[in-house]
């Protein structure tokens, strides 16, 4: 004990004596903590007892320590992330946020809950009447290496000169390290390069989104270095050259598991690759972008290679302009894309720019595309744009999405929707082939009238290859014999499924309601003799006892049909959509 009591007074006794030759300044520094919390939306620097993302980034600097000793936004030593409390939408009150000049982290909490931007409005399409950002966002140094995750950074702009006399970058602009993950740059605008990142540094961008970015170079990235960038989204970009990307300045671009949709521009819709610089694009899916010159890829006397992609667009101009190398095992629309396969559209058959699971939206390669298992197995990724393992059949998938079970038939019907397995086994069984063709269509959310009910309710019954007599017109007031679905309808009445709706009409342009449907697919299933149980009034709160068709409702929860439509209610009297219509089918014909 006495030993333990010596040593102490011996470390005290030493920093005392250490405190008095150097005086009171080694107490001074406070011990930083390795990370810094941002618990503000404000954007001042005061001290006020909070921490504002500006406060946090010029410590993390180690500039100055702003208010450190009280521990307003205490900075660690060397690498700093930047977290925040709460959610926050962070608009920037008159200026960029400060240069950053070492290596500084920020993790956000989601796209949709921690918001960075320079305005309340969007310079590019200005909505409402708020007064656009005359500056960017963010503005990475040569020592700088800044990585962001998880945020929306939007609606910088850069025209004239910013902060450091460049007119490049409308969201970033960066002359050192920048990476970005998992996050959303959008409306962000230059009247230089790089609507949404102008860049002279290295650039790594993944799973992100970049959309209504504009400039005159690269409407959503501007790259005068090295870009990689892997299992992102471009779509609603404008450019004057490279609606959604510009590579130029002998430059390195790979670009990898993209899509690349409904940019514009005068030269490259989707690509612009300039002289001397080199780019990659791999299992890409660039489609439907605009320009008179490279609807999707501009090749300037540099070089292109093109990898297990699809380039699709079709009209007058060319989905490629300039030398590009590729392969069979690419596909296009036309003849301007190297060697590649041309197909036509519906060949190639993309669903539209959805949510199809994985973190950016896809288009979704439908049933029958010639793009699945044509891919080149030896330069294939490992997985797709939103991670699914490739390849899911004998050989990989071209473009950045790879089909597996789950890829959807209707391009209105991502594999996400509630109901897609039940659409989906109407379509396989034949009961449906959707409410469009081109593009192919199921419309979910429609109504479904009388008519076409007759049409599922039989071929339910009987099999997809059944055909009703041909109608006579006398059964019904309002179906002559050249109507719409009349044959049907007729043959629903002859089989005893229907009466009608009165008078001696059916009402085929009628909705039909959720208590009907009930009555017409249990005497589907059961035949037109069937009598359901009474009910008891106590299967659904809204279908008490003497409710219109409460036995058949009651009879199709017993029978698994059906589980109401939430609350404990079944909603009698609500018109059945589409989607619905695909549920009780399958349920109650007990289709595959």
């Amino acid at each position: 004990m006495k030993n333990r009591f010596k040593s102490s007074f011996n470390i005290f006794t030493l920093f005392s004596l250490l405190a008095s030759l150097l005086g009171s300044a080694v107490f001074a520094t406070p011990a930083y903590a390795a990370g810094i919390v941002v618990n503000s939306n404000a954007d001042t620097i005061a001290d006020d007892g909070t921490c504002t993302l500006r406060e946090a980034i010029t410590n993390a600097n180690g500039d100055s320590q702003l208010y450190a000793t009280n521990g307003e936004c205490a900075s660690g030593v060397g690498t700093d992330t930047i977290t925040f409390a709460a959610n926050h939408t962070i608009t920037l009150d008159g200026s960029q946020l400060p240069v950053v000049t070492s290596t500084i982290i920020i993790n956000g909490n989601g796209v949709t809950n921690t918001i960075i931007q320079a305005s309340s409005c969007n310079p590019v399409t200005l909505p409402g009447s708020c007064t656009p950002a005359s500056y960017r966002v963010f503005e990475v140094n040569s020592t700088g290496n800044l990585t962001l995750d998880k945020i929306t950074l939007r609606h910088g702009q850069c025209s004239g000169q910013c902060a450091t006399n460049q007119t490049i970058g409308g969201g970033i602009y960066n002359d050192g390290t920048l990476e970005i993950s998992s996050s959303t740059v959008s409306g962000n605008s230059s009247s230089s390069d790089g609507g949404g990142i102008g860049s002279f540094g290295t650039i790594t961008v993944t799973d992100s989104t970049f959309s209504t970015n504009d400039a005159l170079y690269g409407g959503g990235i501007g790259s005068y270095g090295t870009s990689t960038v892997t299992r992102s989204t471009f779509y609603g970009n404008s450019a004057v050259m490279g609606g959604g990307l510009y590579n130029s300045g002998i430059s390195t671009m790979t670009a990898t598991n993209n899509t690349v949709t409904g940019n514009s521009a005068d030269i490259g819709g989707g690509y612009y690759n300039d002289i001397a610089s080199h780019l990659t694009i791999m299992n890409n899916t660039i489609s439907d972008n605009s320009a008179p010159y490279g609807n999707n890829i501009y090749n300037y006397k540099g070089t292109v290679t093109l990898n297990n992609t699809i380039v699709a667009k079709s009209n007058i101009f060319s989905n490629c302009s300039g030398v590009i190398t590729a392969d069979a095992y690419n596909l296009a629309t036309d003849n301007s894309c190297g060697s590649s396969n041309n197909k036509t559209w519906a060949e190639i058959n993309l669903g539209t720019l959805t949510d199809n699971g994985g973190p950016t939206k896809t288009m979704s390669l439908l049933t029958g595309s010639v793009a699945i298992d044509t891919g080149d197995n030896s330069i294939c990724p490992t997985t797709d744009q939103r991670g699914t393992s490739r390849p899911q059949g004998g050989s990989c998938d071209i473009g950045a999405y790879e089909a597996d079970s789950n890829s959807p038939t209707f391009t209105d019907v991502p594999s996400t929707h509630w109901a897609f397995n039940y659409i989906e086994s109407l379509y396989n069984a034949g009961i449906t082939s959707g409410c469009s063709t081109s593009p192919l269509m199921y419309c979910p959310d429609a109504t479904v009238t009388r008519a076409q009910m007759a049409i599922f309710i039989l071929r339910g019954m009987h099999g997809s290859a059944y055909i009703p007599p041909a109608a006579t017109g006398t059964v019904f007031v309002d179906v002559p014999a050249n109507a719409f679905a009349a044959d049907w309808i007729e043959q629903l009445a002859l089989e005893g499924i229907t009466s009608g709706c009165g008078n001696g009409s059916y009402c085929p342009n009628a909705t039909i309601t959720r208590a009907q449907m009930a009555i017409f697919l249990l005497r589907g299933e059961h035949g037109s003799i069937y009598t359901p149980p009474a009910a008891t009034g106590m299967v659904f709160g809204d279908v008490p006892l003497g409710s219109f068709a409460v036995d058949w409702i009651e009879q199709l929860a017993f029978e698994g049909i059906t589980s109401g439509c939430g609350g404990g209610n079944y909603c009698p009297d609500n018109s059945v959509t589409r989607a619905e219509m695909a549920v009780f089918l399958v349920r109650a014909f007990g289709l595959p």
